[in-house]
């Protein structure tokens, strides 16, 4: 494990990123819209669950084609559901919510959420092996900060202090990318 924490994704697995993101990003953002019934949430949701697919795309590579829709759909309804429990809503799915049209899907912005999906992936490669194996913990496996520190063998309180610092690397990466970005118009 240790082993692929350290890697960055090689390029196979980047074109599974990107194919999954081109092949299910209106599913994603559907689903994400009926269960939080806001785009801005949904384009939040879609871009924390791809953030876990990412994560997750060794296991990804190894299932099947059809399990990988169902696997990623899980991520994408699990993140939707993360955050209404961090607004203090009541969750209360229903899985036909997934085949209801949305008119707020046509006030979607694609190409922003692409860019920032882009940028997280790039500035996740750029971690060191200790940094992805704290984001993998934190926001791949939804783990608390104790079970984290615990399974890490440092305190709480320096765990937080890494997730901090790692959480302002990756805005930092994600801002030069940006920028980058921009600059290459």
């Amino acid at each position: 494990m240790a082993d692929s924490n350290n890697k960055t994704m090689d390029k196979e697995q980047r074109i599974i990123a990107e194919s999954l993101f081109e092949l299910y990003y209106f599913d994603f953002l559907k689903m994400s819209v009926s269960i939080l019934h806001s785009v801005n949430d949904a384009e939040e949701a879609v871009a924390h669950g791809f953030f876990n697919i990412v994560t997750h795309i060794e296991k990804i590579q190894q299932l099947s084609e059809g399990e990988v829709f169902p696997y990623c759909i899980r991520i994408m309804k699990n993140t939707s559901m993360d955050i209404l429990r961090k607004k203090h809503i009541d969750v209360c799915f229903d899985d036909r919510t997934l085949t209801e049209p949305s008119e707020l899907l046509e006030m979607t912005c694609e190409s922003t959420l692409r860019k920032t999906i882009e940028a997280i992936i790039d500035s996740f490669d750029v971690l060191s092996a200790n940094e992805k194996e704290i984001v993998r913990y934190r926001f791949g496996g939804n783990m608390s900060y104790s079970d984290i520190a615990q399974l890490m063998d440092i305190s709480e309180p320096a765990l937080r202090k890494r997730i901090e610092r790692v959480r302002r690397r990756m805005r930092m990466l994600i801002a030069e990318n940006k920028s980058n970005r921009e600059g290459d118009k």
